[in-house]
């Protein structure tokens, strides 16, 4: 068993980094970390296939990033604070929950908090999705250096 998972994740090494170029991992892992950093938990990887498919950029890569980077269980509670916390911000409003506003619960109050939170996601998710990709892309250039062409 331990042997079969080993050669499992040296063919996923080999296809996720050895025969992509360092453009297409970094467009993997943007799309990744977008996608990690909205606030759709249990539906992310098939929405990461989707948008990976859309771009045409379906890898491991992707998948990875979006499932195992930022939607750690224990980061889950955090992302979802700061998704909040940015769009109340950009909304202008102060949308902080209280007992009272349990109390007083109705329709409003949830369209303002999944519209606080979307907002929040989608915004922090294209600057996050950005920096990441270009973060990557630049590591990738210096890691994956063109191999010289031997000629006879």
């Amino acid at each position: 068993m331990k042997a079969r998972l080993k050669a499992i994740l040296k063919k996923l090494k080999h296809e996720a980094v050895t025969r992509r170029s360092p453009l297409e991992i970094a467009s993997g892992i943007g799309i990744g970390f977008f996608i990690g950093i909205l606030p759709i938990q249990g539906i992310k990887t098939p929405v990461t296939l989707l948008i990976a498919g859309i771009f045409k950029k379906v890898n491991v890569v992707s998948v990875f990033s979006t499932s195992s980077i930022i939607s750690l269980p224990p980061l889950v509670p955090f992302v979802y604070f700061l998704d909040h916390w940015v769009g109340s911000k950009i909304m202008g409003k102060s949308l902080t929950l209280t007992l009272q506003s349990f109390k007083d619960f109705h329709y409003k109050v949830i369209k303002d908090v999944l519209f606080s939170l979307f907002l929040g996601g989608f915004t922090l998710g294209i600057a996050l999705g950005i920096i990441s990709f270009l973060l990557s892309l630049l590591i990738l250039k210096f890691i994956k250096k063109p191999k010289p062409i031997n000629r006879l």
